[in-house]
């Protein structure tokens, strides 16, 4: 299966009493899996990486593939596996790309989280600073950022999502890349009737 996996700017992780260094691409494989125990932990949520590896600090987040035996602890998205591989790195706005499939595949699941430069909340969600990941997720959410921040609005209503949006707030000087959907800085945001991005009060 495909998971997350957090890292430092060099791609080590503390694992049982020490460090241990990853390389992508290699096959990494251990006898036991137990949450919190043994085996190579990894999340189903993309935004649960953030909870041991915080943004803002040069880590680094991957998609990996998880195998061999997988154990999982019921309370969280975490995973334990027998075997680990590093498929893909992701840039902030793939992160948060995938926290909102996440989203929208399991809607039932935990959701909202705080943390260093992360805001996950009910209808209303800011980002402060550049780097931070603010999504709002409700039936009217709206969600701000300064400069150089990740955004994210999630429509949600009776239990069902019915529409998805990211976008960034460019930097000064920041030139648009591919098909990404831009806002402007420390202004509000939700989605229109058509998901287009519309400015609110």
């Amino acid at each position: 299966m495909l998971a997350f996996k957090g890292f430092t700017k060099d791609l080590t992780c503390i694992r049982g009493e020490g460090i241990f260094q990853y390389e992508p691409g290699v096959l990494y494989t251990e006898d036991k899996s137990k949450c919190a125990s043994t085996g190579f932990h990894c999340t189903e949520n993309p935004l649960e990486c953030l909870d041991w590896y915080a943004l803002g600090g040069g880590n680094r987040y991957y998609i990996v593939e998880a195998g061999g035996s997988i154990d999982e602890d019921g309370k969280d998205a975490k995973i334990s596996c027998t075997q680990i591989r590093l498929v893909e790195e992701l840039s902030i706005p793939a992160l948060v790309y995938h926290a909102l499939v996440y989203m929208v595949k399991h809607p039932l699941r935990d959701w909202e989280k705080t943390g260093h430069m992360l805001e996950v909340k009910k209808d209303k969600a800011e980002a402060k600073q550049k780097g931070a990941i603010a999504i709002a997720r409700g039936e009217c959410p709206k969600v701000r950022g300064s400069a150089g921040a990740v955004l994210g609005l999630v429509v949600e209503r009776d239990g069902e999502i019915k529409a998805t949006k990211l976008f960034i707030i460019p930097g000064p000087g920041e030139k648009r890349k591919g098909k990404a959907v831009w806002g402007k800085p420390d202004t509000w945001y939700t989605l229109d009737e058509n998901r287009q991005l519309k400015e609110v009060y």
